[in-house]
């Protein structure tokens, strides 16, 4: 299911994005908004009239002042100007240059970050951190990756992750308390003015503490979909149990149009939002079924696919009560989440159960009555039966009719 959330998201997203520009300016709304529709070339008309910055684009340099916080996305980041707020920055490659400075908090995440300029605190995620000779940290450096080149200076405290750290003696400084976990203890004292502290990161540890928190990720996602799905579950099967029975009927004689129903939902909804999206009045409509949407898809769809089967079973085994029917499906909750965690079959798995939901709870608000195969083989045998009898009667007054003559 996670697979599907992120690729729908992730959709919706970046059609919105692509609605505006590839590169965007947001400015309070009495300022001017600046939009920047070459990919390729840097936004540098830039004034210190600007309060918040919000970047797009494949590769990104902020060479100017900004007097407020700025918000970057993109593959390769540069930045050589001032910054008087917060930056923060997902990408692939961050550089900052000798001539960039941020005033506030750098908030990275990325592959490669290198540091030449100057900045005031920085927490940082990324495979490889270079701090440089000219860089400064004029605050705090809290930050964890795979590796770290450290040649520069920090004021006050660093708290530092990494597997390998590589330090420059005769250039680092750190002016307060030193607090790092690493594979080895190559940090030496006589460059931390404060108290420094070392934890030794073993191999084997590090295996278990992932272990361990992947475990914990999942018994937290399981349990939030339990509780999710048996909200769900609880409200059909006691405040509307004909929304239950329509859910078995279309598992038992209707699963073939469902899908199709569920399928053409699925793109039917985002392309009927974006269209009202595009228009002034339909955008707090739009908003509000995309919301609904995303909600069924993303936290609803397992529950609406167990109950119908869990009453289908109930039906085999002659035990309709409600307590066993929200019984059987958590438990089938359970095996549905468990069936969407297998590697590549459990994105398809997933893809399935939520045009099943779309189907099943579409072809409920459109269809009413659903007519089950047993009584569809009984009227027509009725049918046939009257025909057949019509027949007869025919057959005898022509009879009757002959022998008058």
């Amino acid at each position: 299911m996670k697979f599907f959330k992120k690729l729908t998201l992730f959709t919706l997203f970046l059609s919105l994005i692509l609605l505006f520009s590839s590169t965007i300016l947001y400015a309070q709304a009495d300022e001017q908004v600046v939009l920047s529709s070459t990919a390729e070339s840097p936004v540098t008309n830039l004034n210190e009239n600007e309060k918040d910055l919000f970047l797009f684009d494949d590769s990104v340099t902020v060479d100017q002042s900004v007097l407020g916080n700025v918000f970057i996305m993109a593959n390769d980041v540069t930045i050589s100007g001032k910054v008087l707020g917060n930056v923060f920055v997902f990408a692939k490659n961050v550089n900052i240059t000798s001539t960039g400075y941020i005033n506030s908090s750098l908030f990275v995440c990325a592959e490669n970050v290198t540091v030449n300029g100057v900045i005031f605190d920085m927490y940082s995620a990324s495979s490889k951190l270079s701090i440089s000779s000219n860089a400064r940290i004029l605050r705090d450096l809290t930050s964890c990756g795979n590796s770290l080149n450290f040649e520069g200076a920090i004021s006050r405290n660093a708290t530092l992750t990494f597997n390998n750290i590589d330090v420059d003696t005769t250039t680092s400084q750190i002016g307060g308390n030193l607090t790092y976990s690493s594979s080895s203890e190559n940090i030496p004292a006589e460059i931390v003015s404060g108290k420094l502290s070392f934890n030794k990161l073993f191999e084997d540890q590090s295996i278990v503490n992932n272990a361990m928190y992947n475990f914990k990720n999942y018994l937290v996602d399981l349990l939030k979909v339990i509780i999710v799905s048996l909200i769900v579950i609880l409200i059909i099967v006691f405040a509307t149990p004909k929304f239950a029975e329509n859910g078995q009927k279309i598992v038992e004689n209707k699963i073939a149009v469902s899908i199709g129903y569920g399928a053409l939902t699925l793109i039917a909804i985002p392309v009927a939002c974006f269209i009202l999206f595009c228009t002034i009045l339909g955008i707090i409509p739009a908003l509000s079924i995309l919301l609904a949407y995303l909600f069924i898809i993303m936290e609803m769809s397992i529950a609406l696919v167990a109950l119908p089967l869990a009453k289908v079973i109930c039906k085999k085994i002659n035990k309709n009560s409600k307590g066993i029917n929200i019984l059987i499906s958590t438990i089938l909750v359970i095996i549905l989440w468990l069936l969407e965690k297998i590697p590549v079959l459990g994105s398809i798995i997933s893809l399935f159960i939520s045009i099943l939901a779309l189907g099943i709870l579409t072809y409920s608000i459109f269809h009413s009555k659903i007519e089950t195969k047993t009584k569809k083989v009984v009227s027509q045998a009725s049918s046939v039966a009257t025909e057949v009898s019509e027949n007869v009667e025919k057959s005898k007054r022509s009879k009757k009719t002959s022998k008058n003559k």
